[in-house]
């Protein structure tokens, strides 16, 4: 497993640590949202809406790590002069591993975002059975 982070480069590891922290946050959230609190606020919403960004970052991480992947893949076949396509093919499937590690996280935390949203939702709405909740817009 080390070994395909070595391959991704400098951004393999930084992406590792933001699956493991969303995964770490998405539990915590969760078992927030599962608890006995009768009402969750505002700093669980956030919390929330924090699993979609570190997703998207971790996307964006991904297409970083892709682009420096081909442009060091590049400028490497650039210097050599004669070259085998074979290598070209390497160097650009080692960085395209990025990308794909930064769609994956981002699917699951879509996924836990969009299932922990509408369970705080479905919270927020039974904590207030009058339904009078006060938006931003309407106040």
């Amino acid at each position: 497993m080390p070994r395909i982070f070595l391959i991704m480069g400098p951004i393999g590891w930084p992406l590792l640590l933001i699956a493991l922290a969303n995964v770490g946050l998405i539990v915590w959230r969760a078992s927030q949202l599962t608890g006995g609190s009768p009402k969750p606020g505002p700093a669980v919403e956030a919390g929330i809406n924090a699993i979609l960004f570190w997703g998207v970052v971790a996307l964006l991480l991904g297409y970083l790590g892709q682009y420096s992947g081909m442009y060091y893949s590049l400028t490497v076949a650039a210097r050599a002069g004669v070259i085998s396509p074979g290598a070209v093919a390497l160097g650009v499937a080692e960085s395209i591993s990025t990308t794909i590690l930064g769609l994956m996280i981002l699917i699951v935390s879509s996924i836990a975002w969009f299932l922990l949203r509408g369970r705080y939702r479905k919270l927020t709405r039974a904590a207030d059975p009058s339904g009078s909740r006060v938006t931003p817009a309407t106040a």
